[in-house]
């Protein structure tokens, strides 16, 4: 995930981070179906994570960027049920997953020329993570669909050797498509909760207009000291709203849609994306 060659979205940032992630999993699922429409499964597997990052947006081309690995293992037991009609802009079914986790490894990060430490740092970190997303598209009212989509996490991960570090590893809220191809430090912390609803106005079978709009709640903010470490904010002291208003094709090889997207708690609050396919990834080592 490069997030600063990639940042090509209208109304981005002038100069967004620098952050570069890369993530590995070596392992395998094995699971049984649970009805007609869901599965449980056990995933087990090797991590690799690599974080390369500077710590502020002020650098040039001779800084150095530091760099964050973390190796180690996970296993996780999942529940999931999916009716939507659709991989994205779905307008009917649910969809339900639970997913209990547990991690082990170390970190190494090798400092850069941004922070202010210049010792190689490594540690060993475990945790639990439990994670649950429910999306319910109700029954239509006339041309109108409405739907409620509900994301929570919690986790007992500790903190990484600093700030961007820690919010690079943790869990983001990431309720619409435009959300999913950024970098959005204020929607991520270690337990959370996000909620929110989307209206579907259906033009004709194919063709549609979605508002949706949500509320993203972290339990502890997840800020950063003077010295650049990462401590958390009293609880409950924040909280941040999304908003996104699409028009939708659905062509025969994919959704066409252009967005306005809104982020009450970031520096560009407004930008603008058309697509033509599927913004669709691998879950990722730690989802």
């Amino acid at each position: 995930f490069d997030y600063f060659k990639s940042s090509s979205a209208f109304l981005e940032d002038v100069k967004p981070a620098y952050l570069i992630q890369t993530d590995r999993i070596y392992g395998a699922n094995v699971g049984m179906p649970a009805g007609n429409k869901g599965k449980v499964f056990l995933s087990g597997g090797s991590i690799r994570l690599k974080n390369l990052y500077y710590q502020t947006r002020d650098f040039s081309s001779e800084d150095l960027a530091d760099e964050t690995m973390f190796t180690g293992l996970t296993g996780s037991l999942n529940f999931e049920r999916n009716t939507l009609n659709r991989k994205m802009y779905a307008n009917k079914g649910t969809f339900f997953r639970i997913t209990g986790r547990i991690v082990a490894g170390e970190e190494e990060t090798k400092p850069g020329t941004t922070g202010i430490f210049t010792d190689t740092i490594t540690d060993k970190h475990e945790w639990f993570q439990l994670r649950m997303i429910y999306n319910n598209n109700f029954k239509s009212l006339g041309p109108f669909t409405f739907g409620l989509y509900t994301d929570m996490f919690l986790s007992s991960q500790p903190f990484f050797a600093n700030y961007t570090a820690t919010i690079l590893s943790t869990q983001g809220f990431e309720p619409i498509a435009h959300s999913k191809t950024i970098f959005l430090e204020k929607y991520k912390a270690n337990n959370y909760i996000g909620m929110g609803l989307n209206t579907i106005f259906k033009l004709r079978s194919n063709l549609e207009l979605r508002l949706e709009g949500y509320l993203f709640q972290p339990f502890q903010e997840i800020i950063q000291t003077p010295t650049l470490e990462a401590k958390y904010e009293t609880a409950f002291a924040s909280r941040s709203g999304i908003a996104s208003f699409a028009g939708i094709f659905h062509s025969p090889v994919g959704p066409v849609s252009v967005s306005v997207n809104y982020y009450e708690n970031r520096d560009n609050q407004f930008s603008v994306l058309f697509h033509f396919g599927y913004i669709i990834f691998n879950r990722r080592a730690l989802d």
